[in-house]
């Protein structure tokens, strides 16, 4: 795991400037109504990255989605053939 000759390459963090409320309609939101109330959320900054709309960086973040799906298909039709209850035409009930 990454000894000599490695390739892998770690993607750089951002720094945490960078992270700004300003715009983000969800986050500015909930600080004016702390702020209406006398409250300060110091945290909030670190709900931006949920705010953001940027695709996964990694070459291979496409493939963990895809994997995920073919095993969540394939336990599906593993439970409609052999575990879902059958009609009298010996088909399954579930879809």
């Amino acid at each position: 795991m990454g000894g000599k000759g490695s390739t892998h390459v770690f993607p750089k963090d951002e720094h945490w400037s960078t992270y700004k409320i300003d715009g983000i309609k969800g986050l500015e939101e909930h600080k004016n109504s702390l702020a209406r109330d006398g409250l300060k959320d110091p945290w909030i900054r670190n709900e931006v990255w949920r705010f953001r709309e940027v695709l996964p960086t990694s070459r291979f973040g496409y493939m963990r989605v895809i994997g995920y799906a073919a095993v969540v298909a394939t336990v599906m039709v593993l439970v409609r053939n052999n575990v879902a209850p059958r009609d009298k035409h010996n088909q399954p009930y579930l879809l």
